[in-house]
Parts: structure tokens; C-alpha cells; sequence
């Protein structure tokens, strides 16, 4: 699909289902503009048609952010990676048309095991409303996030840093999607420690980090 002449591209990912997996089709947006959502098997055609048209809409999310944050804050942003103060941030979400709060929390994870380990970890929770595993799509998100790590290791890390992600899910009960923006950030100590080690790298390391999520409703 396109915005204005911008291209939007996505890969879809089969899921056969067993061990704990529910079989259905992982939609993702390619890069680091992260856009989900997950449609099991056992919907209706109207209903995946419906998640379908929706997350294809919310794939032009990231580019409205970016230009939000560089309209806002004069900063350009690469490779997914939101160098600038939440404030800032928040401030720059909210000058977006049909973007409206509805939520913010703090998270933790600490503990023993390898970075690829981490990485799931960390996409299982922010993409927990979506209600399936991601290790089907764990080596996009290694390689996604590697880029916005890459990213933060040549940038200077001096006040909050953080990525964005748009989630379509399907309100069963009234047979209608809805799109959700998560901005998850940290702070300059969580982004010394997220450089440090490689996503995909299977060294076992100690962990312990926190991070803020604000959650906003898209409805254009």
C-alpha cells in the first residue's frame, strides 16, 4: 500500500501451530518500523479480512511518528531509534490526528541467559496483547533489532532512547480492529547496557533493566 507516495511493505509468517503455539499468520513490517499483528487460523474470512485491511493502515504509523518527531523536536530519527526526552516524545505522539493516551507503565526483566534470550523475552511482552509466541518470527526481530542497536552504539545516548510499535488486534465481540501504539523507552543507563551485547549473540550474560511504555489508541 502507499501514503502519499510512501511505500509500505510487510512479510507474513506461517505458524503450523503445536507446542504451546496457536497456528495462524504473523504480519510484520519489514525494517525497523514496527508494525504487528496476528491472525489465527480459526477466524472467520470477514474477520481476518477485517485485521487484514486495519494493519495494513497502521503501517504508515512509523513514518507519521517520524515526521511528528521531526516536526516537534527537530530531530530526525533512524533506524527506529527515538533519541530524544519522553517528554518530548509524548508531546510529538500527541500532535498526531486520531492518536489518543490510554495508558503508561513500568516494566523490569533481570536474570541469567543469553542476549537472544533477552530479545524474546522483551518482544513477548510487548507484544503480549497480540496473544502468540514470537519465536516464529524471532530471527526478524533479531535482525530488526540489531539495526536499532547498531543504531544507538554510534549515537550519544544522553537522555531517554526508545522505539515505537503499532498492534492490531480484533475486538471479538464486535467483529472490529483496533490499533494500538506502544512507545516503550529507557534511560542513558539501560542504553549503556543495550550496546553491549549483540541481540542474536548466545553468550549468557547477567541482565537486569527497566523500561517505561505509554500506550495510545490509533483511530484516523
Amino acid at each position: 500500500m502507499s501514503e502519499k507516495g510512501q511505500a509500505y511493505s510487510y512479510v507474513v509468517t506461517v505458524v503450523e501451530g503445536g507446542e504451546g503455539e496457536t497456528s495462524g499468520k504473523w504480519y510484520s513490517a519489514e525494517g525497523t518500523d514496527y508494525a504487528f499483528t496476528f491472525i489465527p487460523t480459526a477466524l472467520s474470512a470477514k474477520a481476518k479480512a477485517v485485521l487484514v485491511e486495519a494493519f495494513e493502515k497502521s503501517l504508515k504509523l512509523p513514518t507519521l511518528i517520524k515526521n511528528a518527531v521531526l516536526k516537534t523536536a527537530g530531530i530526525k530519527v533512524e533506524n527506529g531509534l527515538y533519541l530524544l526526552k519522553s517528554s518530548a516524545m509524548i508531546e510529538a505522539i500527541n500532535s498526531i490526528e486520531g492518536m489518543g493516551q490510554t495508558s503508561a507503565n513500568t516494566k523490569s526483566a533481570s536474570g541469567d541467559g543469553a542476549a537472544i534470550d533477552i530479545t524474546k523475552q522483551f518482544f513477548n511482552a510487548v507484544l503480549a496483547s497480540l496473544k502468540s509466541n514470537v519465536k516464529p518470527i524471532l530471527k526478524y526481530l533479531q535482525n530488526s533489532m540489531g539495526k536499532v542497536q547498531g543504531q544507538a552504539a554510534k549515537s550519544e545516548i544522553n537522555t531517554n532512547f526508545g522505539t515505537v510499535f503499532a498492534m492490531t488486534s480484533l475486538m471479538p465481540e464486535l467483529g472490529v480492529a483496533v490499533t494500538t501504539l506502544h512507545y516503550a523507552f529507557s534511560n542513558e543507563k539501560t542504553g549503556q547496557w543495550f550496546v553491549k551485547i549483540p541481540c542474536g549473540s548466545a553468550r549468557k550474560t547477567s541482565y537486569s533493566y527497566d523500561y517505561d511504555t505509554v500506550v495510545y489508541d490509533y483511530n484516523p
